[in-house]
């Protein structure tokens, strides 16, 4: 992930009609660590598309709406929600000997990059769902819903 997907991305919004400059939107990288893994509020007007990758490719995609920093901040790391990556990791028969209920959030700070996607308020919610979308398409993410 780089900024030339960040490129792809406006030049698929592009053919769908929606006209996004390419300075428009952010790209935040956090590496693996746990001092280095730590997950901003979400910035004042802005949505976010994030993404999940570890060593073997990308893990999960998501997106987090304006004013939802509760959810951008510790979604994926714990079990609050039904669709998380902590409760797929949990699921994942062939990496669930690598950590526990209790310890997964921090497997998951240790070893994967977060890439962090910040769109403007403007863009509305089609755009980020369209950016979501682009991604998963383009990652195939592991933990999807609709994929493995």
């Amino acid at each position: 992930m780089n900024e030339d997907v960040l490129k792809d991305l406006v030049n698929s919004a592009l053919l769908a009609g929606f006209e996004v400059p390419n300075d428009a939107l952010q790209l935040q990288i956090l590496e693996p660590g746990l001092d280095t893994h730590l997950t901003p509020a979400l910035p004042y007007g802005f949505s976010a598309v994030y993404i999940f990758e570890h060593d073997e490719g990308v893990l999960k995609v998501g997106h987090c709406g304006l004013n939802c920093t509760p959810c951008f901040q510790s979604r994926h790391y714990g079990f609050a929600f039904p669709s998380t990556l902590a409760r797929s990791l949990m699921n994942y028969e062939e990496w669930n000997h690598l950590y526990n209920e209790d310890t997964v959030g921090n497997w998951i700070k240790e070893n994967t990059t977060r890439y962090n996607i910040y769109i403007p308020a403007s863009y509305r919610n089609y755009f980020r769902y369209f950016a979501e979308a682009f991604f998963i398409l383009k990652f195939s993410p592991k933990f999807e819903r609709n994929g493995n």
